[in-house]
């Protein structure tokens, strides 16, 4: 299957503050304007949980690798459990061990400069409380290319 059609994953539906059951999406690393390495972390919010917007993302979320906010990194790091104590080289090796893993956010959704409503931001990082998400069997006759 190419696509599976999904009206609310395309919708103009703004996602409201709450709490969701997502998985990482997409990981990128990028430099701060200070230069400083910094990895943007987009999150889709899970279909196969009853709750709001299933299929929606909530993009850049930026961690910023300093000493005073790699506590960040280690945030997410336990909600999506990775073991305590396992080491991580680089930001390849972080961004490996973190795709695709569940996890449950709170967002807020502040204002923007004509009080409405902005871009939802991740508050807190939480371990899910939902079963893991069924995997993904992609086969050869499954792309028209």
């Amino acid at each position: 299957m190419f696509l599976k059609v999904n009206h609310k994953a395309g919708s103009d539906n703004k996602i409201k503050a709450g709490e969701y059951e997502v998985i990482v999406h997409n990981c990128e690393k990028r430099r701060t304007q200070n230069g400083n390495p910094m990895v943007s972390v987009d999150y889709e919010i899970r279909e196969d949980v009853n709750q709001e917007y299933g299929g929606q993302k909530i993009r850049f979320d930026n961690f910023v690798h300093t000493a005073k906010t790699e506590f960040r990194f280690q945030q997410l790091s336990r909600a999506v459990r990775l073991e305590d104590g396992m080491p991580i080289e680089t930001a390849d090796d972080w961004i490996k061990a973190v795709m695709g893993k569940p996890l449950r956010i709170k967002v807020t959704v502040p204002k923007n400069e004509k009080g409405e409503d902005g871009f939802p931001e991740v508050k807190e990082y939480m371990e899910s409380q939902a079963a893991p998400p069924a995997p993904v069997n992609v086969g050869q006759g499954d792309f028209p290319f």
